[in-house]
């Protein structure tokens, strides 16, 4: 399966700002752990999956979510 890229996206409703991921999965993600992912996102590959706004940061959330889950498969 082809992992959704921002562009993939069909609209803004499928980007999360850090604290709007972190309230629809709060026992899944907080914003410090969201915070510390995304300062290393050109190395871990989450890059594909961010799109900047200025100086905010929106996360697109099915991408998010498979590369979440793909991160411990290596």
């Amino acid at each position: 399966m082809k992992a959704p890229t921002i562009e993939s996206a069909t609209s803004l409703d499928e980007f999360q700002t850090v604290q709007g991921m972190a309230a629809r999965h709060p026992d899944k993600v907080s914003v410090s752990t969201l915070r510390w992912q995304l300062r290393f996102r050109s190395e871990s590959g989450l890059d594909k999956h961010v799109l900047r706004v200025g100086r905010r940061l929106l996360i697109h959330e099915r991408g998010y979510i498979h590369w979440l889950t793909h991160q411990n498969r290596a």
